[in-house]
């Protein structure tokens, strides 16, 4: 019989939304997969990621706010200029460790913010982008105390 501990493990849906010109959806898969390959995949465990984008349109709050990201804020875009860009989605679900060896909590938001797309800050942003995530369970294995909506 053993006396180490097991860790209990959760699973997450990662969604990560960005904004990009059309032309640029090629380099937005190049940088997932880069994030997933140099960062994530080192630590936790990947189940599934995306091997295509979702096309959300370009008519909501998160376009108008990450296009600002991307293109700057002086002068609004025309509706021709807009048109060339889209808002579009990842998903990418991970087997995270309640708590690291170490005892540290919260691995679910360090790996959330391993999954944005533009993790260099810089001003304008190549792919602004903000990550999401959702608790996911088993059928049938439902956390009663998971009340968020």
């Amino acid at each position: 019989m053993s006396n180490q501990s097991t860790i209990p493990i959760n699973t997450y849906c990662y969604i990560t939304i960005f904004v990009c010109h059309y032309d640029s959806l090629v380099a937005a898969k190049e940088r997932y997969q880069e994030r997933l390959f140099t960062t994530t995949r080192c630590g936790y465990d990947i189940v599934f990621a995306s091997e295509q984008v979702l096309d959300l349109g370009h008519v909501d709050y998160m376009f108008e706010s990450l296009l600002g990201e991307l293109i700057g804020f002086d002068e609004p875009p025309s509706e021709a200029e807009k048109k060339n860009y889209s808002t579009f989605a990842l998903t990418t679900i991970v087997n995270i460790p309640e708590r690291s060896e170490s005892g540290i909590d919260d691995l679910w938001f360090y790996v959330m913010n391993l999954l944005e797309l533009d993790y260099v800050h810089e001003f304008p942003a190549v792919f602004p982008s903000h990550t999401r995530l959702i608790h996911m369970t088993p059928s049938g294995y439902e956390d009663p105390e998971c009340e968020d909506v």
